[in-house]
C-alpha cells in the first residue's frame, strides 16, 4: 500500500458515489461456485491462463470444430464426384459441351441438357451454401461474451482472486461475462507474484523511473493480443494501480475498469507522473472500497484519475471483494451489466 501524496489534481467532474444503498440482488449462492471454476492441477499445466473455461468444454469445442470440417470435406467430395459423372457420362440423351465458331470467333453452347445443367447450377449452390456456412463460423467464433481481463493483488494469484467468495458469486450470477485470470509475470526483478517491485530504497523514497512497470506492461499486451479483445480490465488490490498504469501506458482500450480495494502507486512517482499526465482517463470506471479495508484511502486516489467513476462504499467490506450478501452486491452487479443488455 502506499499513503496519498500531495500532487497536483487535475478539476474534474464529481464522481457518482453510491453508500451502502441496498439494491435488490440475486439469492445468495452457497459453495464454491460453477464447477467450470473448479481447475485441477493437471488442467492448469494442459490450459495454463485461462479463465473460466476449463479443460473439458475446450475439448467439446475442438471436436465440435473438427465435426463441421469432416462435414464439409464431406460435401465437397460428393460434389465433384457427381461433376465428374455428369461431365463423363450423359444423364440425359444428350450431353453439354462448347464448340467454337472459327468464323466468328465466338463460342457457341451447343446441345445443353436441361437437366444436366440443373444439376450442376444446384452443385454450385450447395457448395456456396457450405461455403457461407463455414464463412459464417469463422466471424462468429466470437461467443459474444464479455471478456474481462483480471488482475490480481501483489503476492497473489489467479486462483486466489477467482476463489475469493465475492468472485465466485460475480462467476456465478454473470454468465454472460467471461474472466480471464492473468498471473503476474515471473522476473527476478520483481517480488514474487507482484506487477511491480516496492522502490529500491523503500517505500519512504519515492522511486522516479517511469519504466518501473514496464516488464508488466509488456506482458499485459501478450495477453491482450493472444487472448483479447477484452471488453474490460478488472483489479483488485496492487491490479488496480497496474491496471490504471497499462491504461495509461498502453494503446489498448476497454469499455470498462472494475477496480476493487485498490490505490493509486503514488511510491512510485514515475508511474504516478505517467498517469497524471493522461488523466483523467475515459473508461467506465467502478471504484469499490470497504469501510473497514486499510486502503480505503485508495478510492479517492483513484477518484482523481478517472473521468466521472461510480464509486461503491461497502460499510461491511473488508480488503476483499463483496459478496452476494453484501449491502452494494447490487450495485456491483448493476455496474457491469450496464450497457451490455440495452439498458443505459
Amino acid at each position: 500500500g502506499a499513503a496519498a501524496g500531495g500532487r497536483r489534481r487535475r478539476s474534474r467532474a464529481a464522481p457518482r458515489v453510491r453508500r451502502g444503498a441496498r439494491q435488490p440482488h440475486p439469492p445468495f449462492l452457497s459453495g464454491e461456485g460453477p464447477s467450470a471454476m473448479k481447475r485441477s492441477a493437471s488442467q492448469r499445466e494442459i490450459f495454463p491462463g485461462l479463465g473460466n473455461v476449463d479443460g473439458r468444454s475446450i475439448i467439446i469445442s475442438q471436436l465440435n470444430e473438427l465435426q463441421d470440417r469432416a462435414a464439409h470435406i464431406w460435401v465437397q467430395l460428393f460434389t465433384l464426384v457427381l461433376i465428374a459423372f455428369i461431365t463423363q457420362g450423359p444423364i440425359s440423351g444428350r450431353t453439354a459441351h462448347i464448340q467454337y465458331d472459327h468464323s466468328t470467333k465466338v463460342p457457341r453452347i451447343m446441345n445443353v441438357s436441361a437437366l444436366n445443367l440443373f444439376l450442376l447450377v444446384f452443385l454450385a449452390t450447395l457448395a456456396g451454401c457450405t461455403g457461407s456456412e463455414e464463412h459464417s463460423v469463422e466471424t462468429e467464433a466470437y461467443t459474444g461474451e464479455f471478456k474481462i481481463l483480471a488482475l490480481h493483488g501483489g503476492g497473489g494469484s489467479p486462483e486466489g482472486l477467482m476463489g475469493q467468495p465475492g468472485m465466485q458469486d460475480l462467476m456465478s450470477d454473470l454468465p454472460e461475462f467471461e474472466f480471464f485470470f492473468a498471473d503476474a509475470p515471473d522476473d527476478d526483478s520483481m517480488c514474487d507474484q507482484c506487477w511491480y517491485a516496492d522502490p529500491p530504497g523503500g517505500k519512504g523514497e519515492p522511486n522516479e523511473d517511469r519504466t518501473w512497470a514496464d516488464i508488466s506492461i509488456e506482458y499485459l499486451d501478450g495477453i491482450v493480443e493472444e487472448h483479447g479483445p477484452f471488453y474490460g480490465i478488472l483489479g483488485y488490490s496492487q491490479g488496480c494501480p497496474m491496471a490504471t498504469v497499462y491504461l495509461a501506458n498502453s494503446n489498448t482500450s476497454f469499455e470498462k475498469a472494475f477496480l476493487f480495494n485498490g490505490y493509486l502507486p503514488t511510491t512510485h512517482s514515475g508511474l504516478d507522473d505517467t498517469i497524471n499526465e493522461v488523466a483523467p482517463l475515459s473508461v467506465d470506471a467502478l471504484i469499490f472500497g470497504g469501510a473497514n479495508d486499510v486502503f480505503i484511502f485508495g478510492v479517492d486516489e483513484l477518484a482523481g484519475v478517472y473521468q466521472e467513476p461510480t464509486i461503491i462504499i461497502s460499510s461491511t467490506a473488508d480488503h476483499h471483494l463483496p459478496s452476494s450478501d453484501d449491502e452494494t452486491y447490487g450495485d456491483v452487479l448493476a455496474f457491469f451489466r450496464q450497457g451490455t443488455n440495452g439498458t443505459l
